[in-house]
């Protein structure tokens, strides 16, 4: 796990928490890393909850439920028409 999560470790002590500037900071990570991270953390999760509480999970990422985008394409404030606000 420390390992997979090197980079993100880094540039958040150094740039988030102590807001050093960018140009102190060799590179960002990137996508793929936070990824790659969020995978590792989520599979090793997923081994320990088996291990420690005999409970079984594919994953223990977040499900979407609804779909979201329909707050952006749906009108959900309806136009007064006789001049009621």
């Amino acid at each position: 796990m420390e390992n997979a999560s090197v980079h993100i470790r880094r540039f958040v002590n150094k740039r988030v928490a102590y807001l050093m500037t960018a140009g102190r900071l060799r590179r960002a990570p990137n996508f793929n890393e936070l990824d790659t991270a969020l995978d590792t953390i989520d599979s090793i999760l997923c081994q320990y909850n088996l291990l420690l509480r005999a409970q079984g999970l594919s994953s223990a990422k977040a499900t979407r439920q609804y779909d979201w985008t329909e707050v952006l394409t749906t009108a959900w404030i309806e136009k007064a028409t006789n001049g009621d606000v």
